[in-house]
C-alpha cells in the first residue's frame, strides 16, 4: 500500500534486488491511494513496477482518497479476471477500468471469480520469469533475461514466440526496471535479417554477359559486342521490371515478416523506453492496430514496382565502366556497417549531423562508380568484394523514387529502424560532404585537363546526389520542434537564421553540438544562401564563445579538484606567468594581444577538438577577430574565477547576465563592446590596484638575518630601520609585544586593507585582489633550499618540502654560483603556487629571489660559525624547523654582534 511514487533509481534497484533474491514468481497486489487525476494513465506506478514486471499474478488498484471507490489498473495471471477486459489494458479514461465501491465489493468479485493463486509450496525459486500467459501456453518454460539479451542466434520459432506484443512487452518492461535497454536493442538489432529490398532479376542473361567480359582471353572487338549485349539486356531486365508485380519467394517473405516483427518490437522498446513509471507504461495497443501501422509504414515506405527509372525522370546519368553505356541512371553503393547500434543512440538521433561524422560511418559510402542497373545485378557485393547494404539510384529525390530512397538509407544507416526519415537523410547528406571532403577516390581535381578521369566521375555522382536532397529533402522548419510544418531544408536553413538574430547564444544553431555546426555552415555555403552573408561574422563568434566554454565546462566536469588543466584557457587572457595558473603582473602589458590570442586559441581547440576546432576557427572573418578576442577572454575570465561546478553553456550564459555588468554586452556578437579600457581593468582585476604601490622607503627587500628570514625587532629596510622594541627596556623584547609592534607596521606598510595580526601576507582567493604587496619571499627561499641536497652525490634535505628531481643543484652547487636560474625558478613556483599569499602576480619577483641569495648565503655562514660546525661555507648548516619561532629568533637576532 503505497502513494505509488519512488525516484527512478529505486525502482532500477528494487528490481535488480528482486532478482539477486529470486523472488520474481512471488505474486504481488499493489494498491495506490490518491486523488483521481485526469486519466489513469497519470497514476504513478514506480514503486510496483519492478514486482509488476516480473509476477506471473499481478494485481495493480487504485484506490480514490476521496470516494474510496477502487479501479483495477492493470491484471494478469489469476487475477486477469477482475479487469473490465482481460488482457487488455486501456489507461485512456477511467470509465474502461473495472472499478469496486469499496474493499468487500472487491473481495466479493474475487470470491466469485475464484481467484487462487499460486501457493508458495509451488513456486519456482528462481530468477527466471513468465512473459505472459500467451508465452507460457506456447513454451512452459521461464526466461532467465540475464543470459537471454547477449545471445545472437536464437531459434526462429522461439525467436516468433518472444517478439508476440505481450511477451515482448513485458520483456521491455523488465529491462527497463533492470537498466538493460541497450542490451535489449542490441539483441534484437542482431536479429534482422539482412535483406536487398531492390533487385533486378536476370531474365535477359545479363550475367553470363559480364562473366564473358570479365575473361582475360576476350578480344577489344568481342568487348564491343559484349557490352551492346549487355546494354540490351539492361534494357530488357528494366522493362521486365516495371511491368511486373513484386512476387517475392516464401523464405524472402519470411525474412521480411520476421523484420517487421522485429521493428514492431523496437517500436514497443521505444514507447516503453519514452515512458516513465506512471500507469502509461502498461498501456498498449492492441496487436492489430499495431500490426496495421507497421504494414501501412511499409507499404507506403516503397514499391519497387513504381520506382521510376524511365527515361525522361531526374537523373544523374553518365558512362558506366561496366556494360559502357554512356547514358545510363548512375548508383551509389553502401557498405554495410559492422554495428548500427551508435546511429540510433538518442545524441545521434537529436543530433544527425554529428552522428554522420562517428568513425563507424567514415567508409559507409563505397568508391564503386556504375550504373543501377550493373549495380543490382552485381548484388551485395561490390565489384572491389565489399559487403553492400543498400544501392541508391542517383536519381531527383522525390515521389516513389523519394520513398525508395529512405528505404535504403534507413537499411544501410539503421538496419532498418525507423527513427526518423529528415534525420537519416541529414546524417546522409554529411557523410556524402565528408567523403567528397576527405577521401582521395573522389578528391578535388584543380586541374581538370590532367584530373583522373575515373576520380571526377566518382565526384560528379556524389555532388548531384548531395545538391539533389541539400535542396529537396524535408525537415521540421525549427528542426528539434514536432510542432513545426514540414518544409523543404533550405527553408529550415533560412529559419535558423532568423531564429540566431532572435535569439543569439540561445538560438537553435549556436546550440548545436560544433561538428554539425560546422556542417550547417558547409550547407550555407554549398546552396550559396544570401541571409547569412551580413551574419556569418557574427553568428561565427557567437558559436566560438559557446564552443569555449563548453569545452571549459567539459574539462571542469572530469577534473577531480585537479586545476592544472585550467592553464591553457588561462593563457588565452595573460601573457606570462609566474608559476600554473598564476599570471604575472606585467601592468598594461598583462593581456594577451589579439594576434598571440588566435595562435594560442587554435593550439587550445585544436588539442581539445581536433580539426573541428581549427574549422571553426578558420570560418572567422578577419574583421571579426579583434573584438572576438575580447569577448572569449572575458568569458573564460569570468568562467576560471567564478564558476566553481558544471553547468551548461546556456547555463553559464545565464548565471552571468545576472551577475556581471558586461556580460549583456559581451554575449551579444551584434553589439559594439565597451572601452577597452574598461576590458583591460576588468582583466586585470585580480592583480593589485595601482595605486597600492609599496613606499619609497620600502622598496625593495630586506636582507636575511637569521637563518630563517630578515630582522624580527626591527623592519629590514635601511630607509625605515623602525624598531618593534624599547632599546632602553629589554622587557619590550618579549616576543607577544614584538609581534604586536611587528605585526601593525607591516599592514601599514603592505597590507593596509588587512586585520590579520601577524602583519604577514595573507592568502590570495582569486577574483578578489591580493590585500598586501608583500609576499612569502624569505620562508619560501629556505624551503627550497631545505630541500635541495648538500653536494652533488647527497640526496637527503632538512626542509618541509620533498625533491622533485636529481637535475637540482646541491647546496655547495648554488654557493658556488652554480644552477642559480633552476632554483629562482623553483622559488617563485613555491611563492605562487605552493605558498600562494600576498601578491603572487609580481613581476619582478625572480630579480628580488637573486638579490637575497648573498645575504641567505651569509647568514647561512654565520649560523654555520656559531654552531662550530668544520664547514663553515653554509651548505652544512641543517635548518631546525622547531627553532622557527619567534622567540628563537629574536633570541639568536639580539645575540649577533652590532655592525659597526
Amino acid at each position: 500500500m503505497t502513494d505509488g511514487e519512488v525516484s527512478e533509481r529505486c525502482v532500477q534497484d528494487l528490481a535488480n534486488l528482486v532478482n539477486q533474491e529470486c523472488i520474481s514468481n512471488v505474486p504481488i497486489c499493489l494498491v495506490i491511494f490518491g486523488k483521481l487525476r485526469a486519466t489513469p494513465e497519470l497514476v504513478n506506478i514506480s514503486v510496483g513496477i519492478p514486482l509488476y514486471a516480473t509476477a506471473t499474478e499481478s494485481l495493480v488498484l487504485f484506490r480514490d482518497t476521496q470516494s474510496r471507490k477502487i479501479y483495477v489498473v492493470a491484471a494478469k495471471g489469476a487475477f486477469s479476471s477482475l479487469a473490465k477486459i482481460p488482457d487488455h489494458i486501456d489507461l485512456s479514461q477511467w470509465e474502461n477500468l473495472a472499478s469496486f465501491d469499496d474493499d468487500a465489493a472487491l473481495i466479493e468479485a474475487c470470491q466469485e471469480r475464484g481467484i487462487e493463486i499460486t501457493s508458495s509450496s509451488d513456486r519456482r525459486d528462481t530468477s527466471a520469469v513468465s512473459l505472459g500467459q500467451t508465452w507460457d501456453s506456447s513454451t512452459g518454460v521461464l526466461v532467465d533475461v540475464d543470459q537471454l539479451l547477449p545471445q545472437r542466434g536464437v531459434d526462429p520459432k522461439d525467436l516468433g514466440h518472444l517478439l508476440e506484443e505481450e511477451a515482448f512487452q513485458q520483456l521491455a518492461l523488465i529491462c527497463k526496471t533492470r537498466r538493460k535497454m541497450t542490451e535489449l536493442r542490441s539483441f534484437l538489432i542482431q536479429h534482422k535479417q539482412g535483406e536487398m529490398i531492390v533487385r533486378f532479376e536476370d531474365t535477359h542473361g545479363a550475367g553470363d554477359i559480364l562473366q564473358c567480359l570479365r575473361e582475360s582471353d576476350t578480344t577489344e572487338k568481342e568487348k564491343v559486342d559484349l557490352a551492346m549485349k549487355l546494354r540490351q539486356a539492361h534494357a530488357a531486365n528494366r522493362q521486365n521490371y516495371l511491368t511486373q508485380k513484386d512476387c517475392p519467394s516464401e523464405e524472402v517473405q519470411a525474412m521480411k515478416e520476421l523484420n517487421r516483427t522485429i521493428d514492431r518490437a523496437l517500436a514497443i522498446l521505444a514507447e516503453t523506453e519514452r515512458a516513465g513509471y506512471t500507469a502509461e507504461i502498461l498501456s498498449r495497443k492492441s496487436n492489430r492496430a499495431r500490426r496495421a501501422d507497421v504494414l501501412s509504414s511499409s507499404d507506403a515506405e516503397i514499391h519497387l514496382s513504381r520506382l521510376g527509372l524511365s527515361d525522361d525522370v531526374k537523373a544523374f546519368r553518365g558512362a558506366c565502366s561496366i556494360c559502357c553505356g554512356e547514358n545510363e541512371i548512375m548508383s551509389i553503393v553502401l557498405k554495410k556497417l559492422d554495428s548500427v547500434e551508435e546511429n540510433t543512440s538518442d545524441f545521434f538521433l537529436n543530433f544527425p549531423l554529428v552522428a554522420a561524422q562517428a568513425q563507424q560511418n567514415a567508409d559507409l559510402i563505397s568508391s564503386q562508380c556504375v550504373c543501377f542497373q550493373c549495380a543490382t545485378l552485381i548484388g551485395n557485393r561490390s565489384i572491389f568484394q565489399e559487403n553492400l547494404s543498400a544501392i541508391l539510384p542517383v536519381v531527383g529525390y522525390i515521389g516513389e523514387n523519394r520513398r525508395y530512397i529512405n528505404h535504403q538509407l534507413a537499411m544501410a544507416i539503421t538496419a532498418g529502424l525507423a527513427t526518423g526519415t529528415a534525420g537519416i537523410v541529414q546524417m546522409f547528406m554529411s557523410i556524402l560532404d565528408i567523403t567528397l571532403e576527405t577521401k582521395e577516390w573522389c578528391s578535388f581535381q584543380a586541374d581538370m585537363q590532367r584530373s583522373d578521369p575515373e576520380v571526377l566521375y566518382r565526384r560528379q555522382t556524389l555532388e548531384w546526389m548531395l545538391n539533389n536532397l541539400l535542396r529537396t529533402c524535408i525537415t521540421r522548419e525549427r528542426f528539434s520542434d514536432e510542432t513545426s510544418p514540414w518544409v523543404e531544408y533550405p527553408i529550415a536553413l533560412s529559419w535558423a537564421v532568423k531564429d540566431w538574430k532572435m535569439n543569439k547564444l540561445d538560438s537553435w544553431m549556436i546550440q548545436y553540438p560544433i561538428k554539425g555546426f560546422n556542417q550547417i555552415m558547409r550547407w550555407y555555403k554549398i546552396l550559396g544562401e544570401h541571409s547569412l552573408n551580413a551574419d556569418i561574422g557574427q553568428i561565427m563568434v557567437g558559436k566560438l564563445l559557446n564552443v569555449v566554454v563548453s569545452t571549459f565546462m567539459a574539462q571542469l566536469l572530469h577534473s577531480h579538484g585537479d586545476r592544472t588543466w585550467v592553464h591553457p584557457f588561462m593563457q588565452l587572457i595573460y601573457q606570462g606567468f609566474n608559476a600554473i595558473n598564476v599570471p604575472r603582473d606585467l601592468g598594461h602589458q598583462s593581456v594577451v594581444t589579439s594576434s598571440r590570442f588566435w595562435l594560442r586559441l587554435q593550439d587550445v581547440l585544436a588539442s581539445l577538438l581536433g580539426p573541428h576546432g581549427t574549422q571553426l576557427l578558420a570560418g572567422i572573418p578577419g574583421t571579426s577577430r579583434p573584438s572576438a578576442c575580447r569577448r572569449v577572454q572575458l568569458v573564460i575570465f569570468w568562467a576560471i574565477f567564478t564558476q566553481k561546478e558544471h553547468v551548461t553553456a546556456k547555463g553559464f550564459f545565464h548565471k552571468l547576465l545576472l551577475r556581471e555588468a558586461l556580460a549583456a554586452t559581451v554575449l551579444n556578437p551584434t553589439v559594439k563592446l565597451p572601452d577597452e579600457q574598461l576590458i583591460q581593468s576588468t582583466l586585470r582585476s585580480i592583480f593589485i590596484a595601482e595605486g597600492q604601490a609599496t613606499d619609497a622607503a620600502h622598496e625593495g627587500v630586506p636582507p636575511f638575518v637569521t637563518p630563517f628570514g630578515p630582522s624580527v625587532i626591527s623592519c629590514g629596510k635601511v630607509q625605515c630601520a623602525k624598531l618593534f622594541y624599547d632599546p632602553d627596556n629589554p622587557e619590550t623584547l618579549h616576543p607577544d609585544l614584538v609581534r604586536q609592534r611587528r605585526a601593525q607596521h607591516l599592514n601599514d606598510v603592505f597590507q593596509p586593507s588587512s586585520d590579520n595580526g601577524t602583519g604577514l601576507p595573507d592568502p590570495v582567493n582569486a577574483p578578489d585582489r591580493p590585500k598586501s604587496t608583500h609576499y612569502t619571499l624569505h620562508m619560501s627561499i629556505v624551503k627550497v633550499w631545505s630541500a635541495l641536497p648538500r653536494s652533488g652525490g647527497d640526496t637527503r634535505s632538512d626542509g618541509p618540502i620533498q625533491r622533485s628531481g636529481a637535475t637540482e643543484p646541491s647546496k655547495e652547487d648554488l654557493i658556488n654560483g652554480k644552477g642559480v636560474a633552476g632554483f629562482v625558478t623553483r622559488a617563485r613556483e613555491h611563492i605562487c603556487a605552493k605558498s600562494h599569499r600576498g601578491n603572487v602576480y609580481h613581476s619582478g619577483m625572480e630579480d628580488e629571489i637573486r638579490d637575497l641569495l648573498p645575504s641567505f648565503f651569509e647568514a647561512l655562514q654565520i649560523a654555520s660559525q656559531r654552531c662550530g660546525l668544520e664547514d663553515t661555507s653554509g651548505s652544512a648548516y641543517v635548518h631546525d624547523w622547531t627553532r622557527n619561532k619567534l622567540a628563537e629568533k629574536i633570541a639568536y637576532e639580539v645575540s649577533l654582534p652590532k655592525a659597526a
